[in-house]
């Protein structure tokens, strides 16, 4: 079932704000555009392995040191702790697909990244920090749309948090002693990239 989290978690991930599969329904809206059969998506239910509401406060000793993540953490789980863990970091608004790649290590790496995120407490300082980041981007984006409303102006709509997220990456590339960075992006975004990340003046 650990493994069925990894390999299929992303098959149940919050990815569709809309919930068009549920809007939907009636004339399967997934099935038309090649969404994920229900066969799939049960393999992550405990029921599917025999498993009962009964065994989800039994204690189970997990010993499996070569998977790394929150397996590392500790050995004594129960049915209900490892579920909920596993969905946080497979199931939440993110999905990753990575079990597929043959080298364990990078596999081992991604999985460490995805579980052990959700026990990194940010602080508000942080928090506050990006929510300026986002102000900033959206903020630029409606002068841009408001003084330039009929030209091309490569807008952000939809990728707002795309400038805070460069923003982060190139901060913890300079930590890491990097001197310079090759961007190539695509238009949507183009200006405020230019504006709040690599920080030409807006002049």
């Amino acid at each position: 079932m650990i493994r069925a989290f990894m390999t299929y978690g992303h098959l149940q991930a919050e990815l569709d704000p809309l919930d068009l599969d549920t809007v939907y329904a009636d004339i399967d809206l997934g099935g038309s555009y090649g969404s994920p059969g229900q066969k799939l998506k049960q393999l992550i239910d405990y029921k599917f392995y025999g498993f009962t509401e009964r065994d989800l406060d039994r204690t189970f000793y997990v010993d499996l040191p070569q998977l790394g993540g929150i397996l590392a953490k500790k050995k004594d789980w129960t049915l209900r702790e490892l579920i909920d863990t596993l969905s946080t970091a497979y199931c939440n608004k993110i999905g990753v697909e990575f079990m597929h790649i043959p080298h364990r290590d990078q596999c081992v790496w991604i999985r460490n990244k995805f579980e052990l995120y959700q026990y990194d407490k940010w602080s508000a300082e942080k928090k506050i920090h990006i929510l300026d980041r986002l102000l900033w981007c959206d903020e630029f984006a409606q002068f841009l749309a408001f003084k330039f409303n009929t030209m091309k102006r490569f807008g952000l709509e939809g990728c707002e948090s795309f400038i805070p997220g460069m923003k982060s990456c190139m901060d913890t590339l300079v930590q890491h002693g990097v001197e310079k960075c090759i961007i190539g992006m695509p238009h949507r975004g183009r200006l405020n990239m230019l504006a709040n990340v690599v920080r030409k003046p807006h002049e």
